[in-house]
């Protein structure tokens, strides 16, 4: 994988629904999750979003605008940083 494939955190962040939702084209998939392979922070906000993802799917889907959405993943963000 050369540099101009590769995904840094932010890129990911920015993917996370798309990759979990099996949106992204395949190359970008590939950068992601080779990311993730190497990224034990990111790796942790896709298990917690992840997580999110299945109490809202278990209880009802949950729409967030952009605001809130960048909140939550904020939040998410702090805690593993807090918790390395």
């Amino acid at each position: 994988m050369n540099d101009e494939t590769r995904m840094n955190c932010e890129q990911v962040a920015d993917r996370l629904t798309d990759l979990m939702e099996g949106d992204l084209p395949e190359q970008e998939q590939e950068a992601a999750l080779s990311h993730l392979a190497t990224c034990d922070r990111c790796e942790a906000v896709l298990a917690d979003t992840q997580s999110a993802s299945d109490l809202a799917r278990e209880h009802g889907r949950v729409e967030l605008n952009d605001a809130d959405r960048e909140r939550m993943l904020g939040v998410l963000l702090h805690q593993v940083d807090h918790n390395r």
